[in-house]
């Protein structure tokens, strides 16, 4: 006689059925964010994207700021994810810094989870709660890059917080000119300002005599 005490194969326990209505309610969400804005994302209208009931909703997130929140942190480990894929590519290079700057501006500020994330930033304006929760997300974000920057790059100075500030400069210009690309609506007018900005925060640092990734880049990117 066996005992019946094993899961049969293909049955969820509950703790994964709750983990998979929590990723549900979060994608449902990020659609709507995409589709529809911050301020559209209502619980019917993330309900009715998810096709669940409002209780599961209300169970999982008893409020709108717990939701976003949690969509917030799943989009900064996507981020992570695709930025740490941006440093990793960068060794492959000939021209490391223009590589890398292209890279971010393409697959992660232009990503879909890097619009959706700056919906939520300008969300926050009026939410403190919301950039509080974020701000620790978003400084891990730039030690990413200040680890990568360290790694392939040196300032011309000699100065390590003159390295910081032009990945810094970097990472807001792009998001700036995300910002504009709903006006703007042909992309490829960004290109020649791209070039530009490499051509602007080049002078500043030089390439290190490196090869490979960062000492253990791929654990620490995807550590998230």
């Amino acid at each position: 006689m066996t005992l019946a005490t094993k899961e049969q194969p293909g049955r969820r326990t509950q703790e994964q059925r709750s983990h998979d209505m929590r990723q549900r309610l979060i994608e449902a969400t990020i659609v709507v964010l995409e589709e529809d804005g911050y301020s559209a994302a209502s619980v019917s209208r993330v309900v009715e994207q998810a096709g669940v009931s409002r209780g599961a909703y209300l169970h999982h997130f008893p409020a709108k700021h717990d939701l976003m929140v949690a969509v917030g942190d799943a989009l900064m480990r996507a981020i992570f994810r695709r930025a740490g894929d941006a440093v990793l590519s960068v060794q492959e290079s000939e021209h490391r810094f223009a590589s890398l700057v292209r890279y971010l501006w393409r697959d992660v500020i232009m990503n879909r989870d890097g619009q959706v994330f700056l919906e939520l930033m300008q969300a926050g304006r009026t939410d403190q709660d919301l950039v509080k929760a974020f701000r620790p997300l978003t400084k891990r974000y730039m030690r990413l890059f200040e680890h990568a920057a360290d790694h392939y790059f040196e300032p011309v100075d000699g100065r390590h917080e003159t390295l910081v500030e032009v990945i810094q400069l970097v990472n807001w210009s792009l998001r700036g000119m995300l910002l504009d690309a709903v006006l703007v609506g042909d992309l490829s007018f960004f290109d020649r300002h791209i070039k530009m900005l490499i051509e602007l925060a080049s002078p500043k640092i030089k390439v290190r005599k490196v090869s490979g990734p960062p000492p253990k880049t791929a654990d620490w990117y995807r550590e998230t």
